[in-house]
């Protein structure tokens, strides 16, 4: 799914086995007017992949989820985001949602270049590769109650780890059954 110009919203949406370049089963492009600001309610993101953003990539855009679950996406080789990529002074809100099982080198569940984000009840685990939430110093990334744990690599790196075990936040594994 390709977004621009548009605000559609989704509910109870399943992207399953999906590939692109950027943004394995949606892309949000922001480049044009008015900025895109698509809602997702409940939709699953399973088993897509993409060399940038294995299931979602924001460009110059906005994202709200709630009760989304990102499970199985991945970038294969050298590639960042398995789950969400956040670009170019993008903002993602995220609430309620589960991201786990993805897989990237960098950024296995996230990447946030020079963007904003806020994540509240939400667990971020099992994800595999470098460091969880890929964040870069131009990025502001609000993390509250939410628990991420068990990822390779990194879980709370340096520009967000002020936030592990406070404002709610925690580091147990979340004991998923399978």
């Amino acid at each position: 799914v390709w977004i621009g110009s548009s605000s559609p919203t989704f509910y109870d949406v399943i992207f399953r086995n999906n590939y692109a370049f950027s943004g394995g089963a949606v892309f949000i492009d922001g480049q044009f007017e008015p900025t895109p600001a698509p809602k997702f309610f409940n939709c699953q993101f399973i088993n897509n992949t993409a060399d940038a953003g294995g299931a979602m990539e924001l460009y110059a855009s906005k994202v709200f989820m709630q009760g989304c679950l990102f499970t199985g996406n991945k970038i294969p080789g050298d590639g960042i985001a398995g789950a969400v990529r956040v670009f170019n002074n993008s903002v993602m809100i995220m609430d309620g949602c589960t991201v786990a099982y993805n897989s990237a080198n960098y950024g296995s569940a996230f990447e946030f270049y020079n963007s904003t984000a806020a994540i509240r009840n939400s667990i971020i685990a099992h994800n595999k590769g470098h460091d969880a939430l890929f964040v870069t110093s131009e990025s502001d990334v609000f993390v509250r109650y939410s628990t991420i744990a068990m990822n390779d690599g990194t879980n709370w790196p340096r520009a967000i780890s002020g936030q592990a075990n406070r404002y709610g936040n925690n580091t147990s594994d979340p004991m998923f059954s399978q």
